[in-house]
């Protein structure tokens, strides 16, 4: 796999962001590395686990594989931030002080279960998500968190899951990020009376030996990110968490020889740094993915 580089960064991207107009039935999504995504519809502009500072390791070496795209006060406009858990690249304390005090209309959306990582955020804009009690952001979209697991189910005190993914909304699309999640059957089931769902959006780094050696918690393997994909019945399927760091990435390239080879009757987009894709609603997927 060849070194990740930004294809758009700074205020180029940020530029190319905000200036987009998405039409009704449409999504754009931008990649930012890692689980990191903006989402764009006729009505929102959605952050998801955005990473835009520099991660760095108990020597203070850096650990990030690329540099961040802009910082979090250079981000474009968002109405909403989602950070799917705690970890630290999906939730990036900077990156969200930095969005939301440039943006004092963003809204940040955390796991209830990790409220305490939202104490030194300003709380007018913080809302805490509950697994499956649905948020809605607009007119036109809504989001579903579902309790994922990342190896295992963990919840806090009252019960509210520490790990989410997202299902969302929009007219004519739905589009689930997962975060960090494992394939297991609850989740499978928890997904089933939603489908089908359009995209889907999956880790797949997986585990293996050396992983938990170094203790990294582990994720999806890449057959099963394929079979989840294929039981929700999706059309475009995005593999993610495969190049950020050193020690826990993956092959995107092998995942989309892997579902060649088994026929699978999805398209698949392997985002680059700073690229985008526009997506159509449901009918219409031949002409535009």
């Amino acid at each position: 796999m060849e070194p990740a580089i930004w294809h758009t960064r700074g205020t180029e991207l940020a530029h190319e962001i905000d200036a987009t107009t998405v039409p009704g039935g449409q999504l754009r999504l931008w990649y930012l590395g890692q689980c990191g995504f903006i989402i764009k519809s006729s009505d929102c502009t959605i952050g998801i686990d955005l990473v835009l500072s520099q991660l760095y390791d108990a020597h203070q070496n850096p650990r990030r594989l690329y540099p961040p795209p802009f910082p979090g006060g250079s981000a474009p406009r968002l109405t909403h931030l989602f950070c799917s858990h705690s970890h630290a690249d999906h939730l990036d304390l900077p990156t969200l002080a930095g969005i939301l005090e440039s943006q004092a209309a963003c809204r940040c959306i955390i796991p209830s279960g990790i409220q305490e990582k939202g104490a030194s955020l300003p709380q007018e804009q913080m809302m805490y998500a509950i697994q499956n009690e649905a948020i809605k952001l607009s007119d036109e979209c809504s989001v579903l968190p579902i309790m994922v697991a990342h190896e295992s189910y963990e919840t806090d005190s009252r019960g509210f899951s520490r790990f989410l993914g997202y299902l969302f909304s929009f007219p004519g699309i739905s589009l689930f990020h997962s975060g960090d999640a494992v394939f297991e059957s609850n989740l499978v089931r928890t997904l089933s009376p939603r489908l089908p769902i359009d995209v889907m959006m999956l880790p797949i780094n997986g585990t293996d030996a050396v992983r938990k050696h170094l203790g990294i918690i582990g994720n999806m393997q890449p057959e099963q990110a394929l079979q989840l994909a294929s039981l929700s019945h999706a059309r475009l399927v995005i593999p993610m968490h495969f190049d950020m760091f050193a020690n826990n990435g993956a092959d995107p390239e092998a995942f989309v020889r892997s579902a060649q080879a088994s026929a699978l009757p999805f398209q698949i987009w392997v985002p680059k740094l700073g690229t985008s894709i526009w997506i159509p609603e449901q009918g219409k997927r031949d002409s535009h993915l």
